[in-house]
């Protein structure tokens, strides 16, 4: 069998991502359509909301949409911020895709 060495300088949850200047959290925008599916919004969030509770929390959620008040499966209405006109270079954008 042929040798397997790590790089010296791999971090095995490194992610490529390049933390704000101030601080090391990381932005996530969560992109909210009208007529959303709640558990396609609920469920990213969590996990995100669940990994703060270890440590340090590292991830700041924005639920943002390009309406501001939104109704979804349940009929609810919905409050989000407007679809920032920039984002931090480290942030991550989340959105549903529809492949039907």
């Amino acid at each position: 069998m042929g040798d397997f060495k790590m790089a010296e300088s791999a971090d095995a949850f490194d992610t490529g991502v390049i933390p704000n200047a101030d601080s090391d959290t990381i932005p996530i925008y969560i992109v909210l359509l009208p007529e959303l599916l709640m558990l396609d919004v609920v469920g990213p969030a969590e996990v995100f909301a669940y990994a703060n509770r270890y440590g340090k929390p590292h991830f700041k959620l924005h639920f943002v949409g390009p309406e501001t008040s939104l109704k979804n499966s349940l009929g609810m209405k919905l409050s989000v911020d407007p679809l920032p006109t920039t984002v931090e270079p480290n942030a991550w954008l989340l959105r549903r895709v529809d492949l039907s």
